[in-house]
């Protein structure tokens, strides 16, 4: 045999390994590393095992097999898998059942009853059992995720909402970020910066620019988090106009995307801000990442969580609608709605498109990838509904 052939087990299915083999390993690790999943931290999820089950080494094994190269998903995806199976794990642990395997699908149907009665939206129900079917997939053992009582509940679950209301389901939107909104936040700060006894924070320049880009290019949030600054490109337009274009690597739906472009009083609010942090952060590093107003770069390296995001929304919001108190105007699209999210960009976008731009929903569809133009009709459908409204009063 050759000497550098070394087997690691004498079970039947494993490879014996080349010597060779452990450098390409650590490599390999090296590059995980890099990418977004491994960063999400899982819960324990051999504690879920039951350990006297026959199936228990096979199921350790997909659990190991899982931890090493995490199913192959988006950060994204990943992080609400770590939520769904952190929340699963305690529900089982407080009744001493396993949760590996789980034989007893009316488990799973509890916990999907505690997540409606606890008053968790119908979307997230179902995105919490997809993600729970998916793992016990992963595991290639019994799911009792994906039996037809559970799937009887989720079926049931917008007719249910709508007989114990009385009223239509409604899938909840984010509060749209628009672009009046975004011209009375952008006066202010203007305002402020030509005060000479005030100067903007380094904080309030990221927040406005964070809203500004969100809105603009209409990207997830999620790619915002990820923009560094080698991924922008300052240039003059005809006019000698800044414009700033954004490469991307990948969206979600796929790694076959299009730069977008910041123009305008954004591109202007970004290259301020671009200016300010480009002093103390690299190409490589995360543009909105942790730059405290000392101008000190804390974490460049590490992009921007989802909560930073809003966290920088919030204050933004709460600051317009003390602009609209004090201007005595009343927005219907935010008053006795929640503060924006990481999403609100997009929504505000697309309503904006579609009332100001008058552009038609399948060019809405390719402004912000969508593979299909249902998400397109669900921003607008309060617009629409409007309209038809409107169109239908008699004169």
């Amino acid at each position: 045999m050759n000497k550098d052939l070394a087997l690691s087990s004498r079970e039947p299915g494993l490879l014996g390994l080349h010597n060779k083999d452990a450098i390409t390993m650590e490599k390999w690790k090296a590059r995980q590393e890099k990418i977004g999943r491994f960063d999400v931290p899982l819960p324990d999820l051999k504690a879920g095992v039951d350990y006297r089950h026959e199936l228990a080494p096979s199921i350790v094994e997909r659990i190991d097999k899982f931890e090493k190269d995490r199913g192959g998903l988006a950060k994204s995806t990943m992080r609400m898998l770590s939520t769904v199976l952190k929340s699963w794990l305690k529900f089982c642990e407080e009744r001493a059942i396993p949760a590996f395997p789980q034989v007893n699908s009316n488990a799973v149907e509890i916990y999907l009853m505690g997540l409606i009665e606890s008053d968790k939206s119908i979307a997230t129900v179902v995105q919490y059992r997809n993600q729970l079917r998916y793992f016990y997939n992963y595991l290639l053992i019994f799911n009792p995720a994906n039996t037809p009582d559970v799937s009887t509940i989720i079926k049931s679950l917008k007719t249910d909402q709508v007989e114990i209301t009385g009223e239509s389901y409604q899938q909840t939107q984010a509060t749209p970020l628009r672009k009046a909104h975004l011209d009375l936040l952008l006066d202010r700060h203007d305002e402020l910066d030509q005060r000479l006894t005030y100067q903007l924070t380094i904080t309030e320049r990221k927040a406005i620019t964070i809203a500004s880009t969100l809105y603009a290019t209409c990207l997830r949030e999620d790619e915002i988090c990820r923009i560094k600054l080698k991924h922008l490109m300052f240039v003059n337009d005809k006019n000698g106009d800044v414009a700033v274009k954004v490469s991307r690597t990948r969206s979600k739906t796929g790694v076959g995307v299009r730069s977008k472009w910041v123009t305008g009083r954004y591109a202007v609010t970004l290259q301020r801000y671009f200016n300010l942090v480009s002093s103390v952060l690299d190409g490589d590093d995360f543009l909105f990442s942790n730059v405290n107003n000392s101008l000190k770069a804390l974490t460049p390296a590490t992009p921007p969580s989802a909560s930073t995001i809003v966290r920088n929304l919030n204050k933004l919001f709460n600051q317009l609608k003390q602009i609209l108190e004090e201007l005595g105007m009343n927005d219907a699209s935010i008053s006795n709605r929640k503060a924006w999210t990481g999403h609100s960009g997009r929504v505000g976008k697309v309503i904006d498109l579609y009332q100001l731009e008058k552009m038609k929903i399948p060019d809405i569809q390719l402004v912000g990838d969508w593979k299909s133009p249902e998400m397109v009709n669900l921003y607008l459908r309060e617009i629409i509904e409007l309209e038809e409204l409107e169109n239908n009063i008699p004169e």
